[in-house]
Parts: C-alpha cells; structure tokens; sequence
C-alpha cells in the first residue's frame, strides 16, 4: 500500500492554486494545477494522483456552484451537467425521489430541507432530516446546553427554541445556516435539522 506524505501534498496542492493565474476562465485554471501538478518531480505517482483527485472535486463543486465551466452529457439522465465525478441532476433527482420518505413533522422545515435538497451542489454535502434516535452519545458541553455527538464524526447541535412557539427569528436563523452550508460549507458548516423528542425542540 503506498504512503503518502502529507506535508509535502499539501505543499504541492497549495501551490498549484498559488500559481494559477485567476483571470483565466475555470477549465484553463484547472488543466493549469493538474499540469503544475503532474509536472511536480518530488510526487510519487500515487500522491499526484490523489492530488489530482482533490483538484477534480474541487474543480466539481466550483463549477457547479457558479454555473459555467465546460459540459458533458450525463450518461445516466443525458443532461448536460458541469460535474465531471458526479452528475448534480442525478443527486438532485435522487433526493427529490426520496421526500415522501421523510419528515421533520412541519411542513415549513420540510420545504426549506427540501429546497436546500435540490440546489445540493455535491454529494458529500447534503443538507437533511437526521432522526434524532439515528444520533449516538450525545452529552452537554458546556452550560448553555449546547450538545456535542461523539462517534464516526464530532459534530456539535446547536437547540433552538420550538418552532412552534417561537418567533420567525428562529426560522430565519435555521434557513440562513442551512442555505450558507449548502453553498460554502467552509463558511458554516450543516448537515441538517434533528429534534430532541423530550422536549421537542429543534436543533441545527
């Protein structure tokens, strides 16, 4: 199995979007890192690959997220789709399939889940319904009651007030996080809505 040195990947990605000259299209931006990266003689194969690998998602996502960048037919729904490792209408689609599946028990937080659902822009970034009882080793982290999970992946929940008892403010909130983590989840980062069955309040 072939190791890959972290540091010196890192080096190398930062360096090929160090390089690139911005005022080149999208396409021409990323056939430059891929080059600068295939270029790079201290790489083993293996780690420009996986280089390589990065640039392509993030080549993916940034294309889908502004709209332009070169094209291709999706083999499976024959749209044209900008994503070259996936296809966005496929995922879309996907999920649109999958709503009656689902529910948070209010229509208005399973609309704005659902909105968010069909502008996803990358598979590995999807906003959704989580099942409180799907949620494993919760425990309180500090006295506000914020909550942290432990398990695969550490993610803090954020309680908000009952949505049926409070004002649009908590609505507000709730779309605005969900709405910016759906676009630039380096910005904030959500992966969904859950609520706490003992006292029925909502969390992010």
């Amino acid at each position: 199995m072939s190791t890959i040195r972290d540091d010196l990947v890192f080096a190398a990605y930062n360096r090929a979007y160090a390089l690139v000259n911005f005022n080149d299209n999208i396409d021409k931006q990323h056939e430059f890192k891929e080059r600068t990266i295939h270029a790079d003689k201290s790489l083993t194969k293996y780690e420009k690959s996986k280089i390589i690998e990065k640039l392509t998602r993030d080549y993916d996502y940034h294309k889908v997220l502004i709209n332009k960048g070169k094209r291709r037919i999706c083999e499976n729904c024959q749209k044209e789709c900008l994503a070259t490792l996936y296809c966005e209408y496929c995922i879309r689609n996907y999920l649109e399939t999958k709503f009656s599946n689902w529910t948070s028990g209010n229509n208005n937080l399973d609309d704005l889940i659902q909105k968010c659902q069909i502008k996803s822009i990358h598979p590995e970034m999807l906003i959704e319904w989580i099942p409180y009882n799907n949620l494993q080793n919760i425990k309180y982290l500090t006295e506000e009651q914020q909550l942290i999970r432990y398990g695969t992946g550490h993610v803090i929940l954020k309680k908000l007030e009952n949505v049926e008892s409070a004002n649009r403010s908590w609505f507000d909130e709730a779309k605005s996080h969900l709405t910016i983590a759906n676009k630039w989840p380096v910005v904030v980062s959500c992966y969904g809505l859950t609520q706490d069955p003992s006292d029925e309040n909502y969390m992010l």
